[in-house]
């Protein structure tokens, strides 16, 4: 008998109702597999479907607002296993990956652009075939799968973290509300929580004496549900405390029919709906202090194989709507929607609505794998307001308020290759003289006692005139260099100047080798900076000249900076324990003057060509082209590298088998020699 519904609980008269005949989907080839796993899966926008097909596994991607009779001319399938597709989920955060598992031993994530413009994602590799998945109900990108070789696995971001073992087929796989969990039924009737990131058990008891399938999921932190059957076929289920699993809180049987009782759990609404496979009902339930409240049910003439959850953010509110589920009719070939309605008045409606999950991870994969745990962020359906928000990434350091910038996106075309950020400059003058010479004090008996050059009288009025066209005056460059004194990470430099890169615009663009990103600064040559940047490639004695505003205490100095007419200060990352050098350069017919310091880690950074003057750059496409190349190799890499642990383990597992044969062979042997000799 069921329990009398209670006045006190908030949905008494809850009701499911059935949708008319042209909002449901017709005419789908739905699988024929009699696995109990997932078959459809639905999220705000699209409908997965598992397809019955000859060929190999597929699947259709149906929009959930276009609903009627499909045309088997018009049914874009998806075929992409070579065996039959078991499970289905969608990631929760992400509405266009969909996540398949199949006999064939694959889990492939897929990118949905459109219902028809469907492309593979990235694929994980079982020894055996697969049976369930899970995606993590608070961390982004953490999937959990399950498979025939009786084993749990955990991916974070398309890597393998863990393996956890069963000692007999797995039935059911759960995450607990913040992940922190995971919880499985297996064969042997143990029901078992686990460690996800460890794999250590946490408690493992008995929660059916049937020996057919049973399952489970988490109501909360610390209580599950399990549905299974007892030792005379009876169907049931069961509430538990994990704290104390040496008897049930709650437990009742159902019925004593044969199909395998499959929960749905809304967290949101502490609701349960209990489908039977084969059955043409869903019954309601409401967990409230520590027991289930039979509540009603919706009953049909058809018979189910499995049903979907809507998401509570595309719920029809107007209707009183709190839930909607999605049944499979085999037999007809229908998706049939039933909406779940608690009807109310008023201004009561915003009481059957409490804050449901967003589309937004709680915390990130690596966060998640380092030992964080967060509730899902949860969203006031009514105002929007998040309730919880995620947690922040890792904080890096901060800088400090940012100066005006050293140029105007007139002045530029609107390219902020000028715009530095935190890690790129390191008080250039100062890393300039730690990798010249030491340079001498310059006074009047040391450049009288310096040999004259007849080529050092020239006029210095190009050093201390502007050129026409720059925009960064020495107020402007000087601040930006104040900017980053607080930055401690080496850089490497690359002083270029002279009549051929005058107007030359630097660019701004990723190594192939580092990391970091490789910025550009322009500056007018008529600013002290470049002057001293200008008398660092000229020799020890130049270093000393820059320091002093009037460039006038040494012939070759102004020999040399006269010829610069505009300078682009290059900085690139440098890496640990490398020390930047001073190239200098011979002066091009011109009587251009450029010094480049490059990294001895990274290599040089320009060449100069000697028919043109101009280092040979290398383009952004060009370096983006080999990052992704590298990214790609390093992708490949990564799975071979899975695919060959999980070889290993199953060459470890056949090598302890071969070895228990070997002792029995062995024990024969001796019995029989034993034998033999008793005989004779």
């Amino acid at each position: 008998t069921m329990p009398l519904i209670r006045a006190n609980l908030k949905y008494r008269h809850l009701f499911g109702e059935q949708v008319r005949k042209d909002q449901q989907f017709e005419n789908v080839p739905i699988s024929r597999n009699a696995h109990d796993g997932q078959f459809v899966a639905v999220n705000s926008e699209f409908l997965a479907v598992s397809c019955e097909s000859s060929g190999g596994g597929s699947f259709l991607i149906l929009p959930i607002d276009k609903p009627g009779r499909l045309s088997p001319l018009n049914l874009h399938k998806i075929c992409g296993h070579s065996s039959a597709i078991i499970d289905l989920a969608w990631n929760p955060f992400d509405d266009r990956v969909l996540a398949t598992a199949s006999e064939d031993g694959y889990v492939k994530l897929w990118r949905v652009a459109d219902p028809s413009e469907v492309s593979p994602a990235a694929e994980l590799e079982h020894n055996r075939r697969l049976l369930y998945t899970a995606w993590h109900p608070a961390a982004a990108d953490v999937l959990l799968t399950a498979s025939y070789d009786c084993e749990v696995a955990v991916w974070a971001d398309c890597r393998l973290c863990s393996t956890i073992g069963h000692p007999d087929h797995i039935n059911s796989i759960a995450w607990s509300p913040d992940g922190r969990l995971l919880a499985s039924t297996c064969k042997d009737r143990l029901a078992r929580v686990m460690d996800p990131r460890s794999g250590c058990t946490v408690a493992k008891w008995t929660c059916h004496t049937g020996a057919k399938i049973s399952k489970i999921l988490f109501s909360d932190d610390c209580r599950l549900l399990t549905t299974g059957f007892s030792e005379y076929s009876q169907r049931q289920y069961a509430l538990w405390d994990l704290n104390k699993t040496s008897r049930a809180l709650h437990s009742d049987e159902v019925d004593s029919s044969s199909g395998v009782l499959l929960p749905y759990y809304d967290p949101d609404c502490s609701l349960l709906y209990l489908a039977g496979r084969g059955d043409g009902n869903i019954r309601f339930y409401e967990i409230s202090r520590g027991r289930l409240h039979f509540l009603n049910q919706f009953s049909t003439h058809s018979p189910q194989k499995c049903i979907a959850q809507l998401p509570k953010r595309a719920l029809d509110r107007s209707l009183c709507e709190v839930g909607r589920l999605y049944r499979l009719h085999v037999a007809s070939n229908v998706v049939e929607p039933v909406r779940v309605i608690a009807p109310r008045r008023g201004h009561h409606v915003s009481d059957i609505y409490p804050p449901a999950a967003a589309p937004i991870p709680a915390l990130g994969a690596d966060q998640w794998l380092a030992g964080a745990n967060r509730d899902p962020v949860r969203v006031s359906l009514s105002t929007g307001e998040i309730i919880n928000p995620p947690l922040p990434p890792p904080q890096k350091p901060q800088s400090p308020p940012q100066a005006p910038q050293a140029q105007s996106s007139s002045s530029n075309g609107g390219d902020p290759t000028h715009q530095l950020t935190p890690g790129t400059l390191r008080n250039i003058q100062h890393l300039v003289q730690a990798a010249s010479p030491p340079r001498p004090t310059l006074n009047s008996e040391t450049a009288a006692s310096t040999p004259a050059d007849p080529a050092a009288a020239a006029p210095d009025t190009a050093a201390t005139a502007a050129p026409a066209g720059t925009s960064c005056g020495p107020e402007k460059f000087s601040r930006l260099l104040e900017k980053f004194q607080h930055l401690d990470s080496p850089s490497t430099v690359a002083i270029e100047g002279g009549g051929p890169f005058s107007g030359r615009r630097s660019q701004s663009f990723r190594h192939p080798r580092s990391s970091r990103p490789v910025f550009a600064v322009n500056s007018a040559s008529s600013t002290a900076a470049a002057a001293s940047a200008a008398a660092a490639a000229a020799g020890p004695a130049a270093v000393a000249a820059a320091d002093d505003s009037t460039l006038n205490t040494s012939a070759s100095v102004k020999r040399r900076a006269s010829t610069v007419t505009t300078s682009s200060v290059v900085v690139r990352p440098q890496l640990k324990n490398s020390t930047a050098r001073i190239s200098p350069q011979e002066p091009s017919p011109g009587g251009d003057a450029s010094a480049a310091v490059s990294n001895s880690a990274c290599g040089p950074t320009a060449d100069m060509d000697s028919s043109s003057g101009r280092p040979d750059a290398v383009s952004t496409e060009e370096l983006t082209s080999q990052l992704a190349a590298k990214d790609v190799e390093l992708s490949s890499l990564r799975k071979e590298l899975a695919f060959r642990d999980m070889r290993l383990m199953r060459l470890e597992k056949e090598l302890q088998s071969k070895e228990s044969e070997l002792v029995y062979l062995r024990t024969l042997l001796r019995r029989y020699g034993d034998s033999r000799s008793s005989q004779c």
